[in-house]
């Protein structure tokens, strides 16, 4: 969102962020005005340390639509006075953004990163299963989301998958524009393989980047990779990322020191030079998660579930494999496959990049939210 707010800047239009805070406040973030709106709420989000369930469940039943967010967003708009508001992220400011900008006639373009509309934990996954429907908890959270969402003008899925979905569940169903613009950043050229350790020229190394959480699938990754092991001995995987310590500690007590290895936080072009294979094991319904893209930029092929977003990056057996997340096997089969075949691997890595294309077009995504925006204030 940075870059997107700083990219429209330097294509000379005005850009002004609105976002919640722990109070209310006016500063400048590269010449772009943020306008700090403390938020009205129990507790402030931030830092996500363990709340008791009855303050969870007061926080999610304010921000179904929270009047008290009304005024201070209202007076925001008032001074800013935006040709279009560019909705992202809900949460905090709830639906009464929406209620405020149409109140003021205020054009609106909401874009869809997680399932926030349906459910308020934002993933739609419960209990390890992902829901196949709103179920009756979010239900009463999101009353009157599906509505409304018809006030809105434009809604853009950064997948078609995320889109379809909201679409399925009956939001936006009268909005009169729905598309898809997909994310894109300026990445670098791929940096040179690190070389491999002597005795070391045939080990494959898998590599998995991102949030170390129940939803990014990295538990079953682990089992299924200790089950390829069985078969295929000459393998290691490494997971860079951050999670909550009680988590990872519980993941570290079943992958052995000497197969899996805990890099924390790094940085990810380093990482992709230091792999030969990504793993995006998500087990919700990822909306587009980015690392895949970055690993195919990279020239990284990736195994990737086949849910949500990633199958519109990975192309199954051209610049990587999808497994089923719902099926362990199916991921265990394909990390063995593509650590037995090393001509598999060079072939896929020689598609990864090339296929990762329109990823890195940054200025394409920006041409087509220009135009959007454009269509949305004056169409």
């Amino acid at each position: 969102m940075q870059a997107m707010a700083e990219g429209m800047k330097a294509r000379c239009h005005e850009v002004a962020v609105m976002t919640t805070a722990a109070a209310d406040g006016l500063d400048e973030v590269n010449g772009i005005p943020v306008h700090r709106i403390g938020l009205r709420n129990i507790f402030w989000k931030l830092p996500k340390d363990a709340k008791p369930a009855w303050q969870k469940l007061i926080w999610h039943g304010m921000d179904r639509d929270n009047h008290l967010m009304r005024g201070p967003i209202r007076q925001t708009l008032q001074r800013v006075r935006p040709d279009v508001l560019v909705s992202n992220n809900l949460p905090g400011m709830s639906i009464a953004l929406w209620r405020e900008a149409k109140a003021m006639g205020i054009p609106i373009v909401q874009v869809l990163h997680d399932y926030y509309l349906m459910c308020p934990s934002v993933t739609m996954h419960k209990a390890g299963h992902n829901c196949d429907a709103i179920c009756g908890s979010c239900s009463v959270f999101r009353g009157p989301h599906a509505d409304l969402s018809n006030q809105v003008d434009a809604v853009v899925g950064v997948s078609q998958a995320i889109l379809n979905t909201h679409l399925q569940h009956g939001l936006f169903a009268r909005t009169p524009i729905k598309r898809v613009i997909y994310n894109a950043r300026d990445l670098p050229a791929p940096r040179p393989k690190a070389p491999k350790a002597q005795g070391q020229e045939g080990h494959v190394v898998f590599g998995f980047i991102g949030a170390v959480t129940e939803v990014k699938g990295v538990e079953p990754l682990i089992h299924a990779f200790m089950e390829a092991r069985r078969t295929c001995p000459n393998i290691s995987l490494r997971i860079a990322g951050a999670g909550e310590e009680s988590f990872v500690s519980r993941l570290k007590a079943i992958a052995p020191s000497d197969v899996v290895s805990f890099v924390g936080r790094t940085d990810a072009m380093a990482f992709f030079s230091q792999i030969d294979v990504c793993i995006a094991p998500s087990q919700w319904h990822d909306p587009l998660p980015g690392v895949v893209f970055e690993a195919l930029s990279q020239g990284v092929p990736v195994i990737g579930s086949s849910t949500g977003g990633i199958p519109e990056m990975v192309q199954h057996q051209t610049n990587g494999l999808l497994f089923d997340p719902r099926k362990p096997v199916t991921l265990t089969d394909a990390i063995c496959m593509l650590a037995t075949d090393p001509k598999l691997r060079a072939q896929y890595a020689h598609s990864a990049e090339t296929s990762a294309a329109k990823f890195k077009a940054f200025g394409r995504m920006l041409d087509e939210h220009a135009a959007l925006f454009e269509e949305v204030a004056h169409g």
